[in-house]
């Protein structure tokens, strides 16, 4: 009898055995396929993320970066402040139709009514009677 309860607890060992092994080799699959995942999200999130605010700005009627330097003089002995002040300058007043206009606020004199309410009654204990003193 003791040789069957011992083949038995051998097969129940070989079989934990398996479990633990297939359990871990679907851990690994499942950390490679989320890293792959996490990776791909990232790449894609990033591009989406530029592609997002080049399109706000160029709504904005601000200039996307690589049309930005490719609009700007080739040398430095081109560039001059002028030219630049001019650019900001015309960037700017294409961005004024976008800024919301200020309300104009009206003042006038409110009469305030005021109440006195009186702070709360402080009540203390004493061990042995427990009155309001």
């Amino acid at each position: 009898m003791s040789d069957s309860r011992k083949a038995e607890l051998e097969r129940k060992k070989a079989k934990l055995q398996a479990i633990r092994e297939e359990k871990e080799r679907r851990k690994r699959e499942k950390e490679a396929k989320d890293a792959e995942d996490v990776s791909s999200r990232s790449i894609k999130t990033e591009k989406d993320l530029r592609a997002e605010t080049e399109e706000m700005l160029a709504d904005l009627g601000i200039l996307p970066h690589g049309e930005l330097l490719s609009s700007l003089p080739s040398t430095n002995s081109d560039l001059s402040i002028t030219t630049t002040d001019s650019f900001f300058q015309s960037s700017s007043i294409s961005s004024t139709k976008f800024l919301p206009k200020k309300r104009v606020t009206s003042l006038s004199v409110v009469n305030v009514q005021q109440t006195n309410i009186p702070p709360k009654e402080q009540v203390t204990y004493n061990k042995q009677t427990q009155t309001a003193c």
